[in-house]
Parts: structure tokens; sequence; C-alpha cells
């Protein structure tokens, strides 16, 4: 019994401690949380969001935007806030294969000067289309260089013959160049597998499969399970077929500018086709193709049907005037309101005139989070692009950085 006193005198201590410390005013924060960073919330000095009840202003200026489609990674939704309203088309290009168009994810591999990026087209005779927009301004081009691989079939005729054409609106095509040859295109390229693979078999002669050191890779618990999430890769033992190195390059005798380029491709040993670079030149000088390098504050509708952007306001928001600043405007269409962005209400019908800029004012104020312009048909036969949208009205979550006076007044009040 002795022995049990100290130690239930400290239990008592410790947990009269914790009562206490549990009652004080927390005044002091130590942590903001686990995972949390700054965790220590005097070392935190973003700005914080205060409602704003007086100040009349553009309530959507750098607000998170949202797009149900973009053209491409350079014009999205988040541009028509940013306060940069422009006049002039932005560029782009569209980039094509005899198996359709690509993807837009992929659509500049060939032109960032980096060969590991490469796209790969099979087939025994096809073609690679470039098309710019029609306002870009085109640099006079003197040569077109391609640069990739073939993986080519021994048993087939050789021959080849790659023919490169330009046009203005990708009806009407004009040659540019031809460049063909006997036997097999391009240089030989090593291939290191075919050191170790085995002889061909003899005829009438049995020949064991090769165990695969991978084959119970995949099994176990999960492994036999075909409801079970499956890897995002995949393994490939196929012996890789023999490859040749392809670098040619189309000399013009005159300048050229189109917005349209072609370049077609034809040999019968040829299995597939892998490009890395599709290199322009003007002389010495390799212009950049890619419309990544040319910035330009705008978005653009991936296509000609419904679409819609909308802004995050932060806060429930009274607003009685939206303008928006076109490039290519909506014929029809309307700007809805959302509490919730489930629900959308129709608060104005756009107007649908020759304007580039609609300035709609409303009867009364809305209220709302959320606010959306949707757009059900363009004006022309042509993608919907706005430069940006301003929405005026009061009430909404306004930063104001830490050090701010009405800030520290908010806080402490």
């Amino acid at each position: 019994m002795k022995t049990r006193k100290p130690i239930l005198i400290l239990s008592l201590l410790s947990g009269l401690l914790i009562l206490f410390s549990s009652c004080q005013p927390k005044t002091n924060y130590y942590t903001r949380g686990v995972g949390i960073y700054p965790g220590k919330l005097s070392e935190d000095f973003s700005p914080k969001l205060v409602i704003d009840h007086v100040l009349y202003r553009n309530l959507v200026k750098l607000r998170p935007a949202y797009h149900s489609s973009s053209y491409d990674y350079n014009l999205t939704a988040q541009l028509v806030t940013d306060g940069i309203i422009i006049n002039s088309e932005p560029d782009y290009i569209s980039l094509s294969t005899s198996q359709g168009v690509v993807p837009k994810n992929e659509r500049e591999w060939l032109f960032d000067h980096n060969s590991i990026t490469s796209y790969t087209v099979a087939g025994t005779d096809i073609w690679l289309q470039l098309e710019m927009s029609p306002t870009t301004d085109i640099t006079e081009i003197t040569s077109i260089n391609l640069s990739g691989n073939v993986t080519y079939n021994e048993k087939k005729p050789g021959g080849w013959q790659f023919v490169c054409k330009g046009s203005d609106d990708g009806v009407k095509w004009d040659d540019l160049g031809k460049i063909k040859g006997n036997g097999l295109p391009g240089q030989e390229r090593p291939n290191p597998f075919r050191i170790y693979a085995p002889p061909p078999a003899q005829k009438g002669s049995a020949r064991r499969r090769r165990p695969n050191p991978f084959a119970g890779f995949m099994s176990g618990p999960y492994g036999n399970d075909s409801t079970a999430p499956k890897p995002s890769f995949s393994f490939n033992f196929r012996m890789p077929g023999p490859q040749r190195r392809i670098n040619e390059t189309f000399e013009f005798k005159n300048p050229v500018n189109y917005h349209f380029y072609k370049v077609s491709f034809s040999a019968p040993s040829v299995e597939e086709w892998t490009f890395g670079d599709f290199d322009f030149y003007n002389n010495n000088t390799k212009p950049k193709m890619a419309p990544s390098h040319d910035f330009k504050s705008a978005w653009m509708s991936a296509g000609t049907g419904v679409d819609w952007v909308y802004v995050d306001l932060g806060s429930e928001s009274t607003f009685d005037n939206v303008k928006l600043y076109w490039i290519n405007k909506a014929a029809k269409g309307s700007v809805q309101v959302s509490k919730d962005i489930k629900t959308w209400r129709d608060v104005a019908v756009l107007p649908g005139n020759n304007e580039l800029t609609d300035d709609i004012k409303l009867d009364t104020p809305i209220e709302g989070r959320y606010i959306r312009v949707l757009m059900t048909e363009p004006a022309a036969v042509k993608r919907f692009i706005l430069s940006e949208l301003e929405v005026y009205g009061r009430t909404s979550g306004l930063p104001i950085p830490l050090t701010d006076p009405i800030l520290i007044t908010l806080i402490c009040s």
C-alpha cells in the first residue's frame, strides 16, 4: 500500500494540471492542425477572406473560373478573370495524322524541341498535317526537317517516298518537295536485342518455351480477382523489330508561309513510323511553332456546340451588371446564377448582336455565389472565344493582407 500512494498522488496532480490548463482562456495557438502548413498561426501571412458590404467592384476578378471544355491548355477559363482584355484571336494549332486528329495533350509534342516526346503512326502509307489558326502571323519557312525512327519488315519490298505540300485553306495544295529512294528509308539503327536472339528452330524439332520470370508477378491475393483494380502499366516481352533512323529535310527554292503543311510517307516495308521532331526553319533560325510560346489572354471552346464558363465568387454576393468581352461571341445563350452549382437560374439573355462587348444591366440586384455564362450557339460557325468576364456588385469575399489595419480590426472585434 505504501508503494501505491506516491503513484496515486502523482496521478491526481497530473489530472488537476490538465483540468486547470483546459480552463485557461485560449489566447495562444501553437498549431493549425496536422497536415496544415504553416502549422504555427503566427507564421501564416496569407491574406484572409472578409465580407465586404460597401465596395462596389468587379467581383470575379482573379476568382477561380471553370469551363465545360477548352481547345488546349493555353486557352482556359482562368484567363477570363485575370483582368486582361484582348481583341485579337489567339494563336492555336491542330495536328492530324492519317489515323485522325491528335489529342490536345499530345498536340505540341513534335514542336517542343524534345525528341523524347514522340508520336507513333502505324501503316505503310501515312501522313502528318499541321494546321495553324487563320489569323496567325505566319513566319516565312525555307525548310522543314522530320526526324524519328521506322520499324520495318525485312521480307517486304523496298522503295520509299516522302512528299511535302502546303495550303492556305486545307483544300488546294501546292507541292513543296519530294524525296525518294530505293531500298529502305533512313540509316540502320543497331538493335542490341538481336545479338541474344536464339537461332531459329530446325524443322520438325520441338522447341521449349522460355520461362517467363514475371509470370507470377501479378498473382497473389488480388492477382486473379477480375473485379480488383488493375495496374496502370503492363509488360511487353516481344522482341523489338528492326529499326532505322530517319532524318530528312525538305529544302524550298523560295520562302513559303502557308497555314497548312502536310508531309506524306510511303514505304511498303515500313510497319510503324515514330516521329520525335517536326522542325521548321527560316534559314538558320528555328521559329517557335507551338502557340504556348505566344501568350494571349482568352478562353476558347473545344467545339461549336453548347459550352459554359462559370466563376466562384467565394461567398453569397449581389450583382447587377455583367460585361462580356468577346472575340467570337455567342449568338444565343444566357447568364445564370446558382447557390450550389447544381441548380442554375437564368437572370439574363445574351444580346446576340454584332457588338463584341455585351454590357448587361439587370433591373434588380441578383443574389448568388456562382455565376455562369451558358453559350448555346456561336455567332459564326467557329469556336466560342471569350477574353474577359466582369461582374459588378457587392458582398463578395474580399482578400485582405494580414497586416492590413481593417483586417486587424475585424479579427480583434
